[in-house]
């Protein structure tokens, strides 16, 4: 029945548009209330002291800000997850930093964010200084970053200790699935210019390859459809001409197999979607975070509809912030921007 649901959701919705995917019955969409907030590179939130509302994590021209603390920091953060890493019943914000124009010598480093302090997990120098995605896993860290060797390589902090796992060329995005096996996604293939993939592998071993678009830009797991498997969110859409070939789309892979796909939506006045964020709580929301505008998508009863949270600079960041009764979306920039979502 569930299974049946999901599919009659996607099914209905068919148009492409910046703000909804229409239906016969057009749902009244969601509404952003947005105020501008101090510029910044960055910004996300976390609960750092267990009250219940996030406190607002950002960069700014002297270093990293967190309730009413300030750190120096050296690089540029490209990504950030939130999880009780310290097991101490407050949220902690974790960090990844690599080099940029600005921080041309800064190493790859893993940042631990808690309520008062901010410590170093891990560092490294290679040669490009990439982390390229980030996840919090049942108390440990799962990260992907780059090596001298060209290739991506992912690995666990687990009790302050790197453990590595495997490594793949182009394989920008990964998430850990269970035990050895990893989500792993290309953003091309093997041969130049042909399109990237989607595989699940376990120590070096392709156990299943998933039929995706194009390249993967983006990938999270969440129980959408609430039947107690975790099922897959993809952003598939990327092409090498990706000023005229790459979409910025969303495909859901049904687990626990993957096996049936659907895509809910096309995002056309963008192209690419770089960084996906399921609500923690209700997940019928879902950040999307493109290259020139930040999207929710909001599963109604006829399907996905799709809404800007907030437009920006590419480059700039969103992620959700969560208080008591309310949800916003962070919005990185020059014009930062504090952004409600008004369910109908």
């Amino acid at each position: 029945m569930l299974l049946f649901f999901f599919a009659c959701q996607f099914n209905s919705q068919q148009t492409e548009s910046s703000t909804s995917l229409s239906t016969s019955d057009t749902p009244v969409p969601i509404r952003i209330e947005s105020e501008e907030i101090a510029p910044s590179d960055f910004y996300m939130g976390a609960d750092l002291n267990g009250d219940g509302d996030d406190e607002e994590i950002f960069a700014d021209k002297d270093g990293l800000r967190f309730g009413g603390n300030m750190e120096p920091i050296e690089g540029e953060i490209k990504i950030g997850v939130r999880g009780d890493y310290t097991q101490d019943g407050k949220e902690d914000a974790i960090l990844g930093l690599g080099s940029s124009k600005k921080y041309r010598d800064a190493p790859m480093r893993l940042l631990l964010v808690t309520e008062s302090s901010v410590q170093t997990l891990w560092e490294q120098k290679s040669t490009q200084n990439m982390i390229t995605d980030l996840h919090y896993v049942n108390g440990d860290i799962f990260f992907v970053h780059s090596a001298d060797d060209g290739a991506l390589h992912s690995a666990w902090i687990r009790k302050g200790e790197y453990s590595e796992i495997d490594s793949h060329r182009l394989a920008l995005r990964q998430i850990p699935l269970k035990d050895d096996d990893v989500i792993v996604g290309r953003v091309y293939g093997d041969k130049p210019r042909s399109p990237g993939d989607l595989r699940i592998i376990a120590k070096g071993r392709t156990v299943q390859t998933i039929a995706s678009f194009r390249g993967i830009r983006a990938l999270q797991l969440g129980d959408l459809n609430r039947d107690g498997h975790r099922d897959l969110v993809v952003s598939d859409g990327w092409h090498f001409q990706y000023g005229t070939m790459a979409r910025a789309r969303i495909s859901i892979f049904l687990g626990p197999d993957y096996n049936i796909q659907y895509h809910i939506a096309d995002m056309p006045k963008d192209y690419t979607i770089n960084r996906i964020e399921i609500h923690r709580t209700d997940p019928s929301l879902i950040l999307a975070q493109g290259a020139r505008a930040a999207y929710i998508l909001h599963k109604e009863p006829l399907g996905w509809n799709v809404t800007v949270a907030c437009r920006y600079n590419e480059g700039d960041h969103a992620y959700f912030h969560y208080q008591k009764r309310d949800t916003y979306v962070l919005c990185s920039g020059r014009k930062a921007s504090r952004n409600r979502i008004i369910l109908p």
